[in-house]
């Protein structure tokens, strides 16, 4: 068993890997390569640092997010590629936010207790992620008008992250 650094080390690094190799392979045509690899770093996540019934949570973030996109696809505020008629975006997107809820309880635990820095980095880093990141590798962006969308985008990561730390609190209670 990996020592608790090291699992840190690992996730962050897995995420770091999964999220750019994501970008630059669904920005050349090779989305169903970049599900690949997400669905093996989650299954390397489960099989060498998950803790028990960890896997409520994940599932529970990634829904909950991936929702938050897919609302915010119909309603023409986030643009990304879709399937079914632009209701619902491609799988990557879902298999990004499973990566990122592997982090929350690994690499990116610090941040659960510390309330008001977990919130404020949701609402700088989530919208800038995907306007920086997204829009440079053409995968994602945001619809005009560009500064409203994200402003939206913010405020409704910043309540995301409020969700998450409840979703911490209320699952995650009993371990670690």
């Amino acid at each position: 068993m990996l020592q608790e650094r090291q699992k840190n080390i690992t996730n962050i690094i897995l995420f770091q890997v999964g999220w750019w190799s994501t970008a630059f392979l669904c920005a050349s045509g090779y989305e169903l390569l970049a599900l690949g690899i997400q669905m093996i770093i989650v299954g390397i996540h489960f099989w060498k640092t998950a803790l028990p019934k960890e896997w409520k949570f994940i599932l529970s973030v990634s829904l909950i997010g991936f929702s938050l996109d897919s609302f915010l696809v119909y309603f023409k505020i986030l643009k990304i590629d879709t399937v079914l008629e632009g209701m619902i975006p491609h799988p990557w997107l879902l298999g990004l936010w499973v990566m990122f809820a592997t982090t929350l309880k690994h690499s990116l635990n610090w941040i659960l207790n510390l309330k008001i820095l977990a919130i404020f980095s949701g609402v700088l880093l989530g919208p800038l992620t995907y306007h920086l990141a997204g829009e440079k590798f053409k995968i994602l962006g945001f619809e005009e008008p560009l500064y409203i969308n994200l402003l939206i985008y913010a405020v409704l990561w910043g309540a995301l992250m409020g969700v998450i730390l409840k979703l911490n609190k209320v699952m995650m209670k009993d371990i670690k």
